[in-house]
């Protein structure tokens, strides 16, 4: 059974500096090795490369495509398909993606620290999420968002991780995950899944 959904966003575009797209991949093997699943945009950053080794690894990534359909997904927007194993589409209502996407996850991982993700992280921490900032260090120069982290009340900056190994990133994140879902462990769910059962049968 997989552990947790998390999403994953970046503003960093694909035909940027190649080692990005590389630490972009062993973020995307990191969540599959710890049989998480992974929740990406389908779109020209860096996004792709993280589902791309989330795939290899055998793991299950969850595309979020901003168009209405499969049909305009691959002809109007030629956008990919070959490492998602769902897609989930948004009516050409990209506005509304990121929020879908966040909102379907139990945590988020933002991959570089540019301004622009500044939207997605607020939106995390407004549905009380816990956020890790995978922080480029080749990408110095864009370090907007983690000045901006470094501004928000201690309460907020106690739930965001900032790392910049993905393997470290992924297993901070899972320990904090597991303390924050403490209480719905196994026995836990196998109570709500008697239950349900109970009621279906005795429906019969």
């Amino acid at each position: 059974m997989s552990k947790y959904n998390l999403a994953v966003i970046s503003q960093i575009s694909l035909a940027e500096d190649d080692n990005f797209s590389q630490i972009a991949y062993e973020l995307g093997q990191s969540i599959a090795s710890k049989n998480c699943n992974l929740l990406s945009p389908i779109n020209l950053n860096l996004g792709y490369k993280v589902a791309q080794g989330a795939s290899d690894r055998a793991g299950l990534s969850i595309g979020f495509s901003p168009a209405l359909n499969y049909r305009y997904h691959v002809i109007d927007n030629q956008l990919p398909t070959d490492v998602y194993d769902w897609i989930c589409y948004n009516h050409n209502q990209a506005g509304i993606l990121a929020n879908s996407l966040i909102t379907n996850a139990q945590a988020l991982i933002i991959v570089g620290s540019r301004s622009k993700n500044m939207q997605e992280l607020s939106l995390a921490l407004n549905n009380l999420m816990p956020v890790a900032i995978l922080s480029i260090p080749a990408d110095e120069n864009n370090q907007a968002l983690i000045e901006y982290v470094k501004a928000l009340p201690t309460s907020d900056q106690q739930t965001i991780i900032i790392e910049t190994e993905p393997q470290t990133l992924v297993e901070l994140l899972i320990k904090s995950l597991d303390s924050l879902y403490m209480d719905l462990n196994v026995d836990r769910l196998n109570q709500n899944n008697q239950l349900f059962h109970q009621l279906f049968q005795n429906s019969n």
